[in-house]
């Protein structure tokens, strides 16, 4: 038992954060098959995937659009550029903030990738990009939709 403990409190360490950031940009850099960073507890926050998962039921239920047509991991559509971590660093919140590069033919971009501690390790919290937090979004939309009771209200949540 207290070496599970120590390997997860390990794991949750600022070079912890730093390992799971370059496990992140390697993946994004992986353009085969099943590329990317799946949608599972392995890598997000579970708020986070309740919250997509609920903006995503919330929307067909109200026959809304989907939030978004791109990943904003990737911050891509179809397929990304390169990827490079550009630093990661400690946050006062006890967070850590990886700063993620993507460089494509059209693209150059540089975005925030917060990260918590979690037992068993670091997981993504927020995407943050162009000073905007996806999880802000997130929830402002789920609480939209809840809220909505005609469809021009479920329109307005969609229009930001």
């Amino acid at each position: 038992m207290a070496v599970s403990l120590a390997c997860g409190a390990m794991a949750a360490t600022p070079g912890g954060a730093q390992a799971f950031a370059r496990r992140i940009v390697d993946r994004l850099n992986d353009q085969g098959p099943g590329w990317g960073v799946p949608s599972t507890s392995a890598w997000y926050d579970p708020a986070w995937l309740r919250l997509v998962r609920d903006n995503g039921d919330l929307a067909n239920a109200r026959g809304a659009d989907a939030l978004w047509d791109a990943d904003p991991l990737c911050q891509c559509q179809d397929e990304g550029g390169r990827y490079s971590l550009v630093s990661v660093s400690s946050r006062p919140d006890g967070r850590a903030e990886a700063r993620i590069r993507i460089t494509s033919d059209s693209l150059t971009d540089t975005y925030s990738v917060i990260l918590a501690p979690m037992s068993g390790g670091w997981r993504i919290w927020d995407i943050v990009g162009a000073g905007h937090s996806t999880r802000s979004f997130l929830v402002s939309h789920v609480a939209c939709l809840r809220a909505a009771r005609t469809r021009r209200a479920v329109e307005l949540c969609s229009a930001g």
